[in-house]
């Protein structure tokens, strides 16, 4: 009862980054119109990963990032795309979002 979307070597964030690169937003408008007439019968799940090297917490703090560990940039990373796909008509209420981090 689902559909696997996946972007198979695209990467939606550079390194230790919550901005969405601008091929990933490229990837997430061409998606988001093909997407929006099933929006009504399915939800969609945003899955975000980390970056394969953990966040060190102290530098995270003195750069002034948001996160503080890889869960937290994974669970930034799937909000910014949510965020990207309802500016491109999916609905918030159609969407779920999940991290997933060291």
């Amino acid at each position: 009862n689902r559909i696997l979307i996946e972007f198979p070597e695209k990467s939606f964030f550079d390194f230790g980054k919550t901005a969405i690169t601008r091929s990933g937003m490229k990837a997430l408008e061409d998606f988001a119109p093909k997407y929006v007439p099933f929006a009504g019968k399915n939800m969609l799940s945003v899955k975000a990963f980390t970056d394969i090297v953990p966040v060190d917490k102290r530098k995270s703090r003195r750069l002034g990032r948001k996160y503080e560990d890889n869960l937290e940039l994974s669970a930034l990373r799937a909000i910014a795309a949510m965020r990207a796909l309802q500016k491109a008509g999916i609905p918030l209420n159609r969407m779920r979002i999940s991290g997933y981090g060291e």
